[in-house]
């Protein structure tokens, strides 16, 4: 079992952040803010099978949520002030086959080097917040896509023997992982119910999982 930080790229989901900013600041009335999307944890588990003393083949299945990027603005105006938020929120779930070698360092320290290729599973949700200062009502949009990509997961690191049976380990990594396109899971109509996007039409933007893996684990030896 493993856990851990992660950062994303995200380039082209924060590229669209920044150019509906600039967008929307082009009305002197609106003040506009953007988070980007950029760090997460990640969390999961291999199954591994000793070929030698040194050598391991392990299947991994892990999860990995990033952090979600939001652009809010605030526009004001002579019937009052009108907030809208727009929030990005994605997970990766990889499936992924590699192995490791670990060489010894001395007694109950060895250096590790994995690799694990395989499939991604993504999806994302966005979702759109409006209310008024001269309203008590306000209305909310989710809208989920979902999507998937070739994974590749590269670490190295430090393992440390607790005992015969139990292992600890710190690794840094890195994974490439880029979604190219996500379909949307639902029919998105207007407020009048007309079709707007239908079910499997795709969102042409990348979800770019990809960069730096900051791990810790722990493994029960049988």
């Amino acid at each position: 079992f493993w856990g851990g930080y992660t950062t994303v790229s995200m380039a082209d989901i924060n590229k669209l952040f920044a150019e509906l900013k600039k967008l929307e600041e082009e009305s002197a009335s609106v003040s506009a803010s953007v988070t980007e999307m950029g760090s997460g944890f990640i969390f999961g588990g291999d199954i591994e099978y000793y070929i030698s003393y040194d050598t391991l083949l392990a299947l991994r299945i892990g999860y990995l949520s990033s952090s979600s990027g939001e652009l809010s603005t605030t526009e004001k105006t002579g019937y009052g002030t009108y907030t809208d938020r727009t929030t990005i929120s994605a997970s990766l779930v990889p499936v992924l086959f590699g192995g490791s070698y670990s060489h010894s360092l001395g007694k109950s320290t060895s250096l590790l080097v994995k690799a694990f290729f395989g499939y991604g599973f993504a999806s994302s949700e966005i979702e759109s917040f409006s209310s008024s200062s001269n309203s008590s009502t306000s209305s909310t949009l989710k809208i989920p896509f979902s999507g998937g990509s070739a994974v590749t997961d590269l670490e190295t690191g430090l393992q440390f023997d607790a005992s015969n049976n139990v292992l600890m380990e710190l690794n840094i990594g890195y994974r490439s992982a880029i979604v190219s396109k996500m379909k949307y899971d639902e029919d998105i109509k207007t407020s009048d119910g007309d079709l707007f996007y239908k079910k499997g039409d795709m969102l042409d933007y990348e979800f770019d999982f990809s960069w730096l893996i900051l791990g810790a684990g722990i493994k029960f030896r049988f």
